[in-house]
């Protein structure tokens, strides 16, 4: 079963590694300065959600930070941050309640810093990234690029979500991407399949 995880975790990896050289350049600037924990309310959410393949449930949540300026940086070229918390749920129906059972969980808190002129950094140093099984029988992989375009920066997902069958083999059931990105200007926005 640990190689199963092994090589289901390098055959995503690689997937997604091509789909990165194939569609966006990659770039490993990230800032460095230290970030305090943000203080300040997350006031806008966009929440979506879908029906996949053997009634399972996908629902995503993004919320966003106001804007803070920030003091005392080392970098004091991108003054301004933006807070987010990002949430992707997969729930399966159970048909003899008829309600919906979580079966893994993923989140993510990161912060994009910008200059509002043309510059753009997420902060993965400080970004926290949990994954909670809540059925040992289901198991969700990830994996996450920083993505880089003109004036924007992109935390790009592939998530892949597997199901133990009676040998104790892994078998993929359903794939599905989140790209969160940050303009120079601050603007935060989301592309999922979900949409």
């Amino acid at each position: 079963m640990k190689y199963n995880r092994l090589f289901i975790f390098i055959l995503t990896f690689f997937t997604f590694s091509y789909f990165v050289t194939v569609f966006g350049q990659s770039e490993s600037d990230e800032v460095v300065d230290t970030i305090v924990e943000n203080t300040s309310q997350l006031t806008e959410k966009i929440s979506c959600g879908k029906v996949l393949d053997e009634d399972i449930l996908c629902v995503e949540e993004l919320k966003c930070g106001e804007e803070e300026i920030l003091e005392n940086l080392t970098n004091k070229d991108l003054p301004y941050r933006k807070a987010l918390e990002f949430k992707r749920e997969y729930r399966k129906l159970d048909q003899k309640t008829n309600e919906y059972k979580t079966l893994s969980i993923c989140f993510i808190k990161a912060t994009f810093s910008y200059d509002k002129k043309g510059n753009v950094k997420v902060n993965t140093e400080n970004a926290d990234f949990k994954f909670i099984n809540s059925d040992e029988k289901w198991f969700l992989m990830n994996a996450k690029k920083i993505l880089s375009s003109e004036n924007s920066k992109t935390m790009g997902f592939i998530f892949s979500l597997y199901k133990q069958n009676k040998l104790g083999d892994f078998i993929y059931k359903i794939g599905g991407h989140a790209d969160i990105f940050c303009t120079s200007k601050g603007e935060l926005g989301i592309c999922t399949d979900l949409i």
